[in-house]
């Protein structure tokens, strides 16, 4: 699955994928199309059914600022 953002830079490789705080997946890599940060996550399938209207949104997830 690939998910699109205006700016995934917090992000990395290996960086966790979660539902409600539940750990789903992983991101599994990144590129840049036209401005675009197109991000692949590799879900697992507590994660299943992914309907198309589905939002995918980037958090920090400590005071630190990791996301």
């Amino acid at each position: 699955m690939v998910a699109e953002f205006r700016d995934a830079s917090p992000m990395l490789v290996g960086n966790d994928v979660k539902l409600h705080g539940v750990k789903v997946g992983d991101v599994a890599g990144m590129t840049e199309e036209n401005g675009i940060a197109k991000v692949a996550l590799e879900l697992g399938p507590e994660a299943q059914p992914l309907h198309t209207d589905a939002r995918a949104t980037v958090r920090p997830v400590s005071l630190l600022g990791e996301r």
